[in-house]
């Protein structure tokens, strides 16, 4: 794909935001053009190609690649983004919706009850207009209507540019018919405490299709961050917790982040502890 949207307010509240810097968050923003640009496909694990999708310069990735990295998720072939993936799927779900609901128009306005119109496209003598029907009474084909994503989705951005017809729909193909999505969820959430409360959770969303894709997507997610990992799961939310909170928008906190508050708090304490020590001696 060449043209990409955007959430903008989704942005501006992630981790990657708050906690890069000016120059990773250039890094940053054009692995994701490239991942975009090449349909998704994963950017090849190599220096060279690292470099030359976060824009060319060798010193800036030498310095701050690896923290770039932290945003990114390794899988077979190189990196990716669960993110950008996440709206790829999105706008290629919508640009079929676009293209069906514009070839059901072009039916509408060329056919009656299976036919063509011939008063649509009758002289005002009441013979047929030739310039309709050159090909044999059919009439011309209408121009394709355009692949590119509805900007009517909630908290989206359009940045311009061209699509291209889909080739896939949503990333969880169960979303698009049958059921309301809940065992789905079940199965993908690790703690399956609470199944009853988590149901009524759910119900109270009246999850649409679109948003049953990014809550299983997050929960894809989410199963791999620090607090859901340690103690073998011992701070996972109860499922209805995760729902009433709306926790599938959730964003990780850095690592990087993570170990520096560690690390001035143990220090604060020690100080604390030292000084202490001191007036009692």
């Amino acid at each position: 794909m060449r043209g990409a949207w955007w959430w903008i307010d989704r942005w501006r509240k992630s981790s990657a935001f708050i906690c890069m810097t000016l120059e990773q968050q250039g890094l940053y923003r054009n692995l994701l053009d490239v991942i975009w640009l090449f349909d998704g496909k994963a950017i090849p694990d190599e220096e060279k190609a690292l470099i030359s999708a976060s824009g060319g310069d060798a010193r800036a990735w030498a310095e701050h690649g690896a923290t770039v990295l932290k945003w990114m998720r390794r899988v077979e072939g190189g990196w990716t983004n669960d993110t950008a993936t996440e709206i790829m799927t999105e706008a290629r779900r919508l640009s079929k919706i676009r293209a069906e609901a514009g070839a059901k128009g072009a039916r509408s306005r060329w056919q009656t009850d299976g036919k063509v119109d011939s008063k649509r496209y009758s002289k005002p003598n009441g013979k047929p207009d030739s310039k309709h029907h050159s090909n044999g009474g059919a009439p011309s084909p209408s121009p394709s209507p355009s692949p590119y994503p509805s900007l009517d989705l909630d908290n989206s951005t359009d940045l311009g540019g061209e699509g291209i017809s889909p080739t896939r729909t949503s990333a969880h193909p169960a979303t698009n018919g049958g059921g309301d999505g809940f065992e789905r969820f079940w199965t993908a959430y690790p703690n399956k405490k609470g199944k009853d409360a988590a149901r009524k959770a759910w119900a109270k969303r009246h999850p649409t299709p679109d948003l049953i894709a990014r809550i299983l997507t997050a929960v894809e997610q989410q199963t791999h961050w620090a607090d859901w990992t340690k103690d073998g799961g011992r701070f996972v939310p109860h499922p209805a917790t995760w729902l009433n909170r709306g926790s599938w928008d959730d964003e990780p906190v850095a690592p990087s982040l993570v170990s520096d508050l560690s690390r001035t708090n143990l220090a604060a304490i020690e100080g604390a502890k030292a000084l202490l020590k001191a007036r009692r001696g």
